[in-house]
């Protein structure tokens, strides 16, 4: 996850929870897509380990 984090910094790609401000969406330098990524992917990685417990 550090790796992870790491790589989205160098990329200049902030967290959902930094960006995702409703009342700030319009000062944001990247695209909207790259805020539904970071759920996405992090359910995605999720979803297997659900089905086995």
């Amino acid at each position: 996850m550090e790796i992870f984090v790491e790589t989205m910094g160098q990329r200049r790609i902030k967290l959902a929870f930094e960006t995702y401000d409703v009342g700030h969406l319009h000062n944001l330098k990247e695209p909207l897509y790259l805020i539904q990524f970071v759920p996405g992917a992090l359910g995605g990685l999720a979803a297997p380990n659900r089905s086995r417990s």
